[in-house]
């Protein structure tokens, strides 16, 4: 991206002798290609963002500003301050985001999910997301007491090692797999890797709720990709401040005159 800011000030006098300066500012030529404008969002394998921001959402439908996977609000979840923009806050009783089954969202072979979250209190499981009929059987499941706990497939992965979610503060959350290995990113860090895989469900991606368990806190900047990601792309994403822009697009934002009487 490259910006060029010129000022300009010259007067004219008129006929009847007011005194008009002429300030002209010209921010010229700033280019964006791809992702610049944000920090560059990982969008190699991105299938789904839901960036919760107020104007993509209309009554009770979630607009997935990627792809085409629209989701569904249940209960009353609020629209707030998030960690970039907007998010949602789920009350810990009834509200949940439910989006319908794809097969990009199944994970079954490669893929990651990634969000912010912010946890308003712990003292009990707090559902985060689910892709699952059951505890126990097809599909995936993230859920948080006191350590993180993954299900993929048909066994429980208790990821019981460094990371720890602090009432009232956002931590970035990376769940990714290769297919045969789940991997815990928690702010940038690698936190515990178990070797799991994850049977495709068809059930659908609930985000707020774990069967009966519901979420107290916020989710922000949501994310599915259909890849295993590096550290390097977490811990881009991590420093991204969401994606206003698709790939390969390019913008020109030029701002003109400002006139000022004297």
């Amino acid at each position: 991206m490259e910006k060029c800011i010129i000022n300009f000030k010259f007067y004219y006098k008129f006929p009847y002798g007011q005194q008009y300066a002429i300030i002209l500012s010209i921010f010229l030529l700033t280019v964006v290609s791809g992702n610049v404008l944000n920090a560059q969002v990982v969008t190699d394998g991105l299938v789904s963002y839901w960036s919760l921001n107020r104007e993509t959402i209309q009554d009770n439908t979630v607009k997935d500003t990627w792809g085409s996977n629209d989701g569904k609000i249940n209960g009353e979840p609020k629209i707030t301050k998030g960690r970039f923009g907007e998010a949602l806050a789920f009350d810990g009783v009834d509200d949940y985001l439910e989006i319908p089954d794809t097969d990009t969202l199944r994970l079954d072979s490669t893929g990651s999910i990634e969000f912010w979250i912010n946890i308003t209190q712990i003292n009990k499981y707090q559902g985060i997301l689910i892709k699952a009929l059951t505890w126990t059987g097809s599909g995936y499941v993230l859920r948080y007491s006191s350590e993180y706990q993954f299900q993929g497939g048909w066994e429980w992965v208790d990821f019981h090692e460094d990371g720890e979610l602090i009432e009232g503060e956002w931590s970035h959350v990376v769940m990714t797999t290769d297919g045969e290995t789940a991997f815990l990113y928690q702010d940038g860090k690698l936190v515990v890797s178990e070797e799991t895989t994850v049977a495709a469900s068809t059930h659908p991606l609930i985000i707020g709720e774990t069967l009966g368990y519901y979420l107290n806190g916020i989710i922000d900047e949501v994310r599915v990709y259909d890849k295993l990601l590096s550290e390097q792309e977490i811990k881009q994403n991590m420093r991204a401040k969401g994606l206003s822009v698709k790939d390969n697009s390019n913008n020109i934002t030029i701002t003109w005159a400002t006139l000022k009487i004297l």
